[in-house]
């Protein structure tokens, strides 16, 4: 089940990654001195702030979510959060249903990044959006495609 925790309320989603970490590295090959390549996974959180009147954070998972929400920030497959400061009130912290944030869109992002040696930073790709990942599931992607 998908909650929202207000004030630091949350969205729990069991999202399950079909890729690697958030970051997988290629060395260059070995003796050759190539490139190093890191593959970096993020997500694209988009929400329309004002939607619960309160404010609220966006919890990201890679995997089992558990059903008690005093663990949800502290077990292991919790990955990430976004808030969204609305109002200074006192707000409620008990979680609410995800369809009360039915603007709610969660895309994971992989951009390849490419550091070449002896360079300081890496050079980043075309970021790829794979909405097939969160597509069909609560506050995921609305298209499987672009």
């Amino acid at each position: 089940m998908s909650a929202v925790k207000s004030s630091a309320e949350e969205i729990r989603h069991p999202f399950v990654t079909r890729g690697g970490h958030p970051h997988t590295a290629e060395s260059g090959e070995h003796g050759r001195g190539g490139p190093n390549v890191v593959h970096d996974w993020t997500v694209r959180i988009h929400f329309k702030k004002y939607e619960l009147g309160q404010s609220f954070a966006v919890l990201i998972f890679l995997g089992e979510v558990p059903d008690d929400a005093s663990q949800w920030r502290t077990c292991p497959s919790f990955v990430g959060a976004h808030a969204a400061f609305v109002s200074s009130g006192a707000a409620d912290r008990a979680p609410v249903a995800v369809e009360r944030l039915p603007s709610l869109e969660v895309i994971v992002v992989q951009t390849t990044l490419t550091q070449e040696p002896g360079s300081v930073f890496p050079i980043a790709g075309k970021p790829q959006y794979h909405r097939h990942i969160t597509y069909g599931r609560p506050g995921g992607a609305r298209h499987a495609q672009a």
